[in-house]
């Protein structure tokens, strides 16, 4: 029989593996904090808010919603995770099934988010530009035209 201490040390290894493992994930999720809070654009009589929860571990919520002459026009759910080495963007649309979307690199004011299998957008992407201004875009694809939404901080409703 292996004594308690040894079966200790041994599985110490493991432990830390997986911790770092959960570290890294949480590293992964927290670079794209920059989109923590509440953001809003208007465009002619459509307004856009999306919603983005701070991050729990490697889980971020976001929401966003388009209201139409002050009707609801879309929504969709979001959840930054990662997994597999890349921070996913997974994402339901007016009760569609979900679509996922994978960026291998996110930076501290940029991530761009990919499924080239998906019909449209093929990319989707958020920049922060000011601490009160950030930039959403969508397209087709490399050298594709960008669908851009100029977004600004607002804040959040209870």
């Amino acid at each position: 029989m292996i004594p308690r201490y040894l079966r200790a040390v041994a599985a110490a290894p493991l432990v830390f593996a997986a911790s770092t493992a959960r570290a890294q994930a949480a590293r992964e999720v927290h670079a794209a904090a920059f989109l923590e809070g509440c953001w809003s654009f208007t465009a002619g009589s459509m307004v856009v808010e999306e919603r983005w929860a701070p991050a729990q571990g490697a889980l971020m919520l976001g929401s966003s919603q388009a209201t139409q002459s002050g009707k609801v026009a879309e929504s969709e759910t979001v959840r930054l995770q990662q997994a597999d080495g890349q921070l996913h963007y997974r994402v339901v649309m007016n009760s569609q099934p979900e679509v996922t979307f994978s960026s291998a690199v996110p930076q501290a004011r940029d991530v761009t988010f990919e499924n080239l299998q998906h019909d449209f957008p093929k990319r989707i992407g958020y920049r922060l530009i000011a601490r009160d201004s950030l930039e959403a875009w969508i397209d087709g694809g490399e050298g594709s035209k960008k669908i851009r939404y100029p977004y600004h901080r607002v804040a959040c409703a209870k």
